[in-house]
């Protein structure tokens, strides 16, 4: 059970801390028609896609040296999914399902014209 956990801590700090980098549009959150974390019929592609992955690297008992990864399940499901879930997301689902969101991972994160106003960035 702990490997779900760390999957799921990993997709929301991974997109917290790295890809929206402690910035995003606090009303969209609560807004579910219309608003920005509004994705394919309500779910979060990438995140759907990145669990599922990583909790079948770690459950499953056919792949070689399964006790040393469901023994470290936490940081392993944890890691694995910022590895999977940030390339989905600046690749595909932003791209998509965002494209007024404006930067890189690499340039001060994933932000709105909105967001970078409020936090006096210039845009990018």
């Amino acid at each position: 059970m702990v490997g779900c956990w760390g999957s799921v801590e990993g997709i929301i700090i991974f997109d917290y801390a790295l890809i929206r980098r402690f910035r995003f549009e606090l009303t969209d959150v609560f807004w579910s028609r219309g608003g920005r974390f509004r994705y394919w019929r309500g779910i979060n592609p990438a995140a759907f896609i990145t669990f599922i992955i990583v909790e079948f690297i770690i459950y499953a008992p056919f792949i070689p040296y399964h006790d040393i990864i469901f023994s470290n399940s936490w940081l392993l499901s944890f890691l694995l999914s910022g590895l999977i879930y940030v390339p989905l997301m600046t690749q595909w689902v932003i791209p998509k399902y965002q494209p007024e969101l404006r930067g890189s991972v690499f340039k001060g994160g994933y932000a709105s014209n909105e967001v970078l106003t409020v936090f006096n960035n210039k845009e990018t």
